[in-house]
């Protein structure tokens, strides 16, 4: 092999390294923009929910305030987090508004911990178009609230939207929300992703460094610059005087000594051929999976496991049964002797 090449094959692959940087730098970058962008939306002036009910003012996605005394939950699963309310401000003037269960729990601290009929908690949050299924409920939750009263007539949903408008308080959620939510959430995700590639990027360099150290990087680079040497760059594979070498993803070396059963491995997806891999297992049990290409990866492969048949005659060739069951034992055996020495 050309030494050029064979240069390649130890030099630290930094561009990797590199690129897992770059994206953590990104991916950090969008997490702050989208968090800064929320903050934006929840920093605003609130303009006083009950002065724009019934005005051009009532639409949706304005930012509002309202001051509450009490509240009714409707609308939703006991079990959800955010849910309906009916809210009243101090004039015993009835909204409504999606509130989560912080809020709640801070609304019940303050106002139901203090003996005194002055104290207020103050929502804010968005306008939102009521949904659909929501309304009708709210109709039958106030009539069923209200049968009982005297000169109580029910009302219908067109009276209720009227009265009541057709918006509702969001203090769970801002007109942009869900797409920050979601930048946040790709942003978190590109982090941890470029993290665990990280980990992996020094797991397979310490890797790397233990083999070189152990056959001795000299040894190993005169042994592929031999003029017997095949080299099946396509497959990352070179197959050299006493060793078979992978570097597809990470360098491998294995002793053909050590080789006791060897097959080629076609791998799909939805039926589709995406990879032809050299598997080689050696006498204690670890398997490697070289190669990994379709360009001529048939061939090579074959002939890989031919010339590991002619170095190493003892290597079981092909996956079948009998050979599988001859690996299991030949393991077993061998680290019963290890176990003994």
């Amino acid at each position: 092999m050309e030494e050029e090449k064979i240069n390649k094959i130890f030099k630290s692959n930094n561009k990797k390294l590199i690129i897992v940087l770059i994206t953590t730098i990104l991916c950090l970058g969008l997490i702050v923009f989208a968090s800064q962008k929320l903050d934006e939306e929840k920093n605003v002036e609130y303009e006083d929910y009950s002065k724009i009910i019934g005005t051009e003012k009532d639409v949706e996605k304005i930012p509002v305030k309202l001051d509450i005394v009490d509240y009714m939950v409707f609308a939703e699963k006991e079990d959800t987090t955010d849910k309906f309310y009916f809210v009243l401000d101090d004039q015993y003037n009835i909204f409504v508004a999606k509130l989560s269960k912080k809020t709640i729990d801070e609304i019940d601290s303050k106002l139901f911990s203090e003996d005194s009929k002055a104290i207020t908690y103050t929502i804010k949050g968005y306008t939102f178009l009521t949904p659909s299924e929501v309304t009708p409920i709210a109709v039958d939750s106030l009539n069923e609230m209200f049968k009982d009263s005297e000169n109580y007539q029910e009302i219908t949903t067109l009276e209720y939207m009227s009265k009541m408008g057709t918006h509702y308080l969001d203090e769970t959620q801002t007109p942009n929300s869900d797409m920050y939510g979601l930048l946040m959430g790709i942003g978190i995700f590109g982090v941890i992703l470029s993290f665990i590639l990280f980990i992996v990027f020094i797991i397979y360099r310490l890797s790397e460094k233990k083999i070189i150290n152990k056959y001795g990087k000299d040894e190993l680079v005169e042994e592929l610059k031999d003029v017997n040497t095949i080299a099946y760059e396509k497959q990352n594979l070179y197959l050299t005087r006493n060793y078979v070498i992978g570097t597809n993803g990470k360098i491998v070396v294995v002793p053909y000594s050590d080789i006791a059963y060897t097959y080629p491995l076609y791998r799909r997806n939805n039926g589709i051929l995406v990879g032809i891999f050299l598997v080689i297992k050696n006498k204690f049990g670890k398997m490697y999976n070289i190669g990994g290409s379709l360009r001529n990866a048939e061939e090579n492969i074959r002939n890989s496991i031919s010339v590991i048949s002619e170095k190493n005659p003892e290597t079981l060739i092909g996956f079948t049964a009998e050979n599988n069951k001859q690996y299991k034992e030949l393991v077993k055996e061998n680290k019963n002797t290890n176990k003994l020495t």
